[in-house]
């Protein structure tokens, strides 16, 4: 039985995956017909074992975190999550290096500007930040029965508690 996130800790991780499984353009990208669905494509703290069905998203803790006093008997949290996303290369796109990337980014950046819309609003994390963590990279390889061809992007996500 999965343990369900419960405290300042561990929310913030549930809702960012929430938060992304809600964009429209991640659930188009993923071909999830809702957010249940596209919930189902973001991966938290580490990849599954066996295959991995793309598009995805892989998401879990940054390197910082801190609960901060901002009153007499009021504190705010604030943290990073590490958010990276992955996509098969369309066969279309594998002969253009510049086309390969160029769809990829648009699903991400697609993702990302819903991720900010909706940011803090209707009881979504509040994203104060996206950084991006290191380049889109394209990965292929070519052994036995594994012939993969793919693009990972990854981000640090600064949230608050606001």
């Amino acid at each position: 039985m999965p343990v369900s996130p419960a405290n300042i800790l561990s929310l913030p991780l549930a809702h960012l995956r929430t938060l992304i499984a809600a964009c429209p353009a991640f659930q188009a990208w993923t071909g999830a017909a809702n957010a249940a669905a596209a919930a189902a494509r973001i991966h938290l703290v580490n990849l599954p074992e066996g295959d991995l069905t793309r598009p995805f998203a892989l998401i879990g803790y940054g390197e910082k975190w801190k609960y901060t006093k901002i009153a007499d008997i009021s504190f705010q949290a604030r943290g990073e999550l590490f958010v990276m996303f992955e996509d098969d290369v369309a066969s279309a796109n594998q002969a253009s290096e510049a086309d390969a990337v160029i769809a990829f980014m648009n699903d991400v950046g697609a993702t990302l500007a819903e991720m900010m819309d909706f940011s803090g609003w209707n009881g979504y994390l509040h994203i104060a930040e996206i950084e991006i963590g290191s380049v889109p990279e394209r990965f292929t390889s070519e052994e036995g029965q594994m012939d993969e061809d793919y693009y990972r992007v990854e981000f640090v996500a600064t949230w608050d508690g606001r």
